[in-house]
């Protein structure tokens, strides 16, 4: 990335200087912002979906199950994937959900010697992270002295039903308000509605209206990012509940994620 603007080539440092104050603001009354690319970055998301369902159809890889866990020292050069099924998520919430989640290397080494189109995504989701929440724009990369880790993760969920329940985030926000980091969640989709999956798909509910707002990709805007904050209320209606279930890549609704994690040793 240009030094001098790390958001090159997608967006120029004058257009962001603009973006930011209408990202922000418009995070604060909505709740969300989904923020429509240029061409040039769909084709990143495009060849990202591509080395994604590569990946998915290399039988070799370990599928965890829902119940395990980790830490950063043992994932940050590796994949990781697990299944999140049932009532709750992860973290006890009662937060019923229905996908697989990978988690991708996140140490900065691994990620600097690959070329990867979609560690260039995730890279590039941390960095407007960052620099909406006044952050470096490497923070996450050095956990240990950080304490927080970019936890970029790809939720996968399958035709047939698969879900997330509507939540807000409380368990992460409530940890990190003492750090002063805002836990803001910058997500893209990698596939198109109406072309990858039909029906349900991811949605926030906007604050001043309390109306659901549809954020995937779709053929008419099929290059877009979506920004939100941990309150606004969100979740993922059931994917094509008509299909016979399936996890496998060629039908599914999948996003990549660039959160922050609390470092645990």
């Amino acid at each position: 990335m240009n030094i001098s603007n790390p958001l090159d080539p997608y967006i120029s440092k004058s257009r962001f200087k603009y973006l930011k104050s209408e990202i922000l603001g418009t995070i604060k009354h909505k709740g969300y912002y989904i923020l429509q690319m240029d061409n040039p970055f769909r084709e990143l998301l495009d060849s990202s979906l591509y080395e994604y369902r590569k990946f998915v159809n290399d039988k070799k890889h370990k599928i965890n199950p829902s119940s395990s866990s980790f830490k950063w020292d043992e994932i940050k050069d590796n994949y990781f994937t697990k299944y999140s099924i049932g009532s709750t998520n992860g973290l006890g919430n009662p937060i019923a959900q229905l996908l697989k989640t990978t988690y991708l290397p996140s140490s900065i080494e691994f990620l600097s010697k690959s070329q990867c189109n979609i560690f260039k995504l995730s890279r590039y989701l941390v960095t407007l992270r960052n620099l909406l929440s006044d952050l470096p724009i490497d923070f996450g990369y050095f956990p240990k002295k950080e304490k927080f880790w970019n936890a970029s993760r790809i939720h996968h969920y399958p035709v047939g039903g698969g879900f997330m329940s509507r939540h807000i985030d409380e368990t992460f926000p409530s940890i990190m308000k003492n750090a002063k980091i805002p836990f803001l969640q910058v997500s893209v989709s990698l596939s198109i509605r109406s072309r990858d999956y039909y029906q349900g798909g991811g949605y926030v509910i906007d604050k001043q209206n309390q109306n659901k707002i549809y954020t995937d990709r779709t053929l008419e805007y099929p290059s877009s990012i979506t920004i939100f904050d941990g309150s606004c209320a969100h979740g993922v209606q059931e994917v094509d509940p008509y299909e016979v279930f399936t996890f496998e890549p060629k039908k599914m609704r999948a996003a990549l994620f660039a959160g922050t994690y609390p470092f645990v040793k």
